[in-house]
């Protein structure tokens, strides 16, 4: 089984649906890792920079 980890950088609507549904889904161990569902547009831009900091 493999380890899986999701970087999600805007969790909510349609990112928040898709990542718990994968979850849900896969055979492996999946884990999540999110930023709160606001900025959208900073999120997508720069998101990776607040998320390195999580991981």
């Amino acid at each position: 089984m493999l380890r899986v980890l999701v970087l999600v950088p805007y969790y909510g609507g349609s990112h928040r649906a898709w990542a718990e549904g994968y979850v849900r889904a896969s055979r492996h161990e999946v884990s999540l890792v999110t930023l709160p569902a606001r900025f959208w547009k900073w999120r997508m831009q720069g998101g990776a920079v607040t998320l390195a900091t999580e991981v």
